[in-house]
């Protein structure tokens, strides 16, 4: 299928002239409707106002489920309506959008529904589609350079964060390469814990709070030990930041306006007596919910 899809005036099959696909109006489709059931046949009709016969015959029927030819569009215009409202309120806080940003935060939003559209690969819209997504929303989206922006937004709105893992030292054995091996591997059956680590800081040199993902289903009080001072933690199945642990991770750090919303939650204190190693205390903590130290 080409990209931009040019209309034909006139359509020739093997010497002989059909209508063009939807070269009409939705009028002279009624008309045509109307003709029918006034006695007249569906080829007469077809004829004379230039309708496909087999548009008719659906009409008549009731088949027709989609007013627009072609394929339906993946959400529905109230949802592609909510979506711009929301990237224009985000663009205004001065956090907004770019093409892989709004591709990512739909499959969240198909993956919270328990949608599973064949359509896309892994339920991610692809970059064709959010480039006709903003076409069809031309006059209220704009795709600009963020360079002009950033020259008026407060530098305290603007965040740069990265994420990294951790993986503890499995081992400092010394084993027997092939001489001039750049790269030295050992493959092994396991690996010990990794841990995943948010950083984050606004353009005005603030440094926010660390977030630290550790993969488990549950998260242990002796985990929270340690670490810097606000540091927030939570767990996942993969030990990578997924979308959840992502949007705990912005309205927990990132957002200031509801972080005094959430309570913060301290473990327990345990007394550790001399030769006796104290017990682990298990959080009860809800799931995509961090807490902290």
């Amino acid at each position: 299928m080409v990209r931009t899809y040019s209309k034909t005036l006139s359509n020739v099959r093997r010497g002989k002239h059909y209508t063009p696909y939807r070269h009409y109006i939705k009028e002279t489709l009624n008309r045509a409707v109307q003709a029918v059931k006034n006695r007249s046949t569906i080829l007469v009709a077809a004829d004379q106002f230039y309708v496909p016969k087999s548009t008719i015959s659906r009409v008549l029927l009731k088949q027709n489920k989609y007013e627009n030819p072609g394929r339906p569009l993946l959400f529905t215009e109230e949802e592609e309506r909510h979506f711009v409202n929301h990237l224009n309120l985000l663009s205004s806080w001065g956090y907004p959008f770019d093409l892989l940003d709004l591709r990512l935060f739909l499959k969240a939003y198909l993956d919270k529904k328990g949608v599973q559209e064949r359509r896309l690969k892994n339920n991610t819209p692809g970059r064709n589609w959010a480039l006709n997504f903003l076409k069809r929303h031309k006059n209220e989206l704009f795709f600009a350079n963020a360079q002009e922006m950033l020259t008026t937004t407060d530098p305290s709105l603007m965040v740069n964060f990265d994420e990294t893992n951790l993986t503890d030292n499995p081992g400092n054995k010394k084993f027997i390469f092939k001489r001039g091996t750049r790269y030295p591997e050992r493959v092994i059956n396991s690996t010990k814990s990794a841990i995943s680590l948010m950083y984050a800081g606004t353009a005005d040199g603030q440094l926010l709070s660390i977030y630290v993902v550790y993969k488990g289903e549950h998260l242990w009080d002796s985990w929270t030990v340690g670490g810097p001072p606000k540091t927030r933690y939570n767990r996942s199945r993969s030990g990578w930041i997924d979308s959840v642990c992502f949007q705990d991770w912005f309205f927990t750090v990132v957002s200031h306006s509801i972080i005094h919303i959430l309570k913060e939650m301290r473990c327990g204190s345990f007394d550790s007596t001399e030769g006796k190693k104290p017990r682990r205390k298990r959080l009860t903590v809800e799931a995509g919910k961090s807490i902290s130290a």
